[in-house]
């Protein structure tokens, strides 16, 4: 059962899921048209979006407004 009192949703980590997915495939892509170059800003892109996504988890926290812990009854 969800916790009323998260900030984040089943949805929000289906949409953490589908983003990590669409990442994965921009770097296949990304390589595939520009090579070596395509692959090193692709790892950029994947570098700058995850510490920005851990940064404002952490502020999330920080906040009292998340546990900090997964909820594993929200994947149901």
């Amino acid at each position: 059962m969800p916790d009323p009192s998260s900030p984040i949703t089943p949805k929000m980590k289906r949409s953490v899921r589908t983003g990590s997915l669409a990442l994965f495939f921009f770097i296949i892509i990304t390589t595939g048209f520009f090579g070596t170059l395509g692959a090193i800003v692709a790892a950029v892109v994947i570098a700058v979006v995850g510490v920005a996504f851990v940064l404002w988890l952490r502020r999330l926290v920080a906040e009292g407004k998340a546990s900090g812990q997964w909820n594993a009854d929200d994947d149901a």
